[in-house]
């Protein structure tokens, strides 16, 4: 429970602009950061906006796993369908900071902790009614956001280099904190605790979302994970294999033209297989690709592929090697993929993120700015990540405590996903199984779809919009799991064009009816 000192301490507003210039001159200031808040009127919000604005001077620095400081309080007018609500922001030990948002009335009970994504590093914009909290906020929940216990851009990691402190709490202390914090704000606010506590990521957060299921189970009564990247070692190493393989955008090496080329034949040669042609791919891990009808057979065009460019296709399906050709890691890569190759992995944005884990986060000690990744190397980089894949990596498929504890588990990855490795939470998902006690015992608590068509987190020629949220709250609330999800795929306005059913992986027929 807080314990307000506003009216005891007259002196701290006396001294707060003072105090605040200092601030200025003393903490990092984030990129993006926010002009100083205005004095509030509160009264158009009646007595739940003078309790908001109150929050700001009230003490939760006692609160269990997270020494936690209120920088604002203010009450938010309702906005196109989002109710009126109480933004509260803060952080917590050591630099994990938060935005809290929940309806001044008519609260559901119930807490929505957001996942970051990249290397996060800030909060999201999203107090507006169009932001990724706002259904939370419709719906009538607690809506909270952080920055993954640093600042930094979504790409680069200086923020980690040689502090294991941030590490940590970027893998795994940030978001238990971030929760702890807001269960305890939300009690004090409406006198009585969260019924049901919710955590929802991908990417990053879906890594995020996993790691509170094994390492805080008595936190979160229901978790999505989307395209969780628990296997950090794994993604980094074959984000920077494809990358290297894919460096030469020119029409010699491979472009979006050869992507496509290829896309277009393995969708031909193996969109049958699942007993349906639609140009969407069911069982990708039992096509076999067949070069031969594309290979350039009277020197390059667009519509085919010359050896170079088929070398390094089989290459990103067969995943990194060392120059013995021994593997270093799984492939990330499925057929079907393949338009993801160009349009993830090569951009500059993600060449930047790839070399930044290797300066700053891969090693311990760090080699720092100046050093560059050597991709003949990578196999020896792959035995050095101990340190980093104990802060971050989420592979313990341990999870009968979260199960004991009542808690439900949602993963979802797309099969056209080469960014963040879905053979990694397959091969998760089965291990779980085996500590589990089986499939049945697993999908009491823990349910797996893997999503035909789907790239990182979204996009792709499938459907990618589904209502993970509802299917949780159902799921915790009323008993009733998922054995399936329909989901649209969204057209130039976000509209649907048309929705595709996903079943439960392993269940059969396997993917979408």
């Amino acid at each position: 429970m807080g314990i307000s000192y506003k009216r005891t301490s007259s002196l701290l507003r006396d001294v707060a602009p003072a105090l605040a210039l200092v601030t200025l001159f003393t903490l990092p200031t984030p990129a993006a950061a926010q002009e100083p808040p205005r004095p509030l009127d509160t009264t158009a919000f009646g007595k739940p906006g003078a309790d908001c604005a109150e929050l700001r001077y009230t003490d939760f620095s006692r609160t269990d796993d997270a020494i936690t400081q209120i920088t604002l309080a203010r009450p938010i007018a309702a906005e196109k369908g989002v109710p009126a609500v109480c933004e509260v922001e803060g952080y917590v030990w050591r630099q994990t900071r938060f935005r809290l948002r929940f309806p001044l009335q008519n609260w559901n009970g119930k807490i929505y902790v957001q996942g970051t994504g990249g290397q996060a590093g800030g909060l999201p914009n999203d107090t507006s009614s169009t932001g990724r909290g706002a259904e939370p906020l419709r719906r009538g929940f607690a809506s909270v956001s952080h920055n993954g216990g640093h600042y930094s851009t979504i790409t680069d990691a200086q923020w980690s280099y040689n502090d294991g402190d941030a590490q940590i709490d970027s893998g795994f202390r940030g978001p238990h904190a971030v929760t702890m914090a807001s269960k305890a704000i939300v009690k004090h606010f409406f006198g009585r605790p969260a019924e049901h506590t919710y955590y929802d990521g991908c990417s990053n957060g879906g890594r995020e979302a996993m790691m509170m299921a094994q390492r805080f189970p008595y936190d979160f009564d229901g978790i999505i994970a989307g395209a969780p990247s628990i296997a950090v070692r794994d993604i980094f190493v074959n984000m920077y294999w494809i990358a290297e393989l894919m460096r030469d955008q020119s029409r010699a090496g491979f472009d979006m033209a050869a992507a496509k080329t290829l896309h277009s034949s393995v969708i031909a040669q193996c969109d049958k297989l699942d007993g349906k042609i639609d140009k969407i791919m069911e069982r990708p891990r039992e096509c076999k690709v067949d070069f031969t009808p594309i290979i350039c057979k009277q020197g390059p065009t667009e519509n085919c592929l010359t050896p170079h460019q088929v070398d390094i296709a089989r290459k990103i399906y067969e995943g990194p090697r060392d120059k013995d050709g021994k593997q270093i890691a799984p492939s990330s890569a499925f057929p079907g993929s393949e338009i993801s190759w160009v349009s993830f992995i090569t951009p500059r944005w993600t060449i930047d993120y790839a070399n930044d884990f290797f300066r700053y986060s891969a090693f311990s000690p760090a080699p720092g700015p100046n050093w560059k990744p050597d991709p003949s190397k990578l196999a020896e980089y792959a035995k050095r990540m101990g340190v980093i894949e104990g802060t971050s990596a989420a592979l313990n498929p341990d999870l009968r405590q979260f199960k004991a504890n009542g808690g439900k588990l949602i993963s979802y990855y797309g099969w056209n996903d080469a960014f963040g490795g879905s053979r990694s939470v397959i091969d998760y998902y089965e291990a779980a199984e085996r500590v589990s006690g089986g499939l049945k015992n697993t999908q009491e608590f823990f349910r797996l779809f893997m999503v035909p068509g789907m790239d990182h987190c979204g996009g792709g020629e499938g459907a990618s919009v589904f209502d993970w949220l509802t299917a949780l709250d159902t799921w915790v609330v009323d008993g009733k799991a998922p054995d399936s999800m329909t989901g649209f795929h969204p057209g130039p306005e976000g509209k649907p064009e048309f929705t595709r059913t996903v079943l439960t992986y392993k269940s059969r027929p396997f993917g979408t009816n």
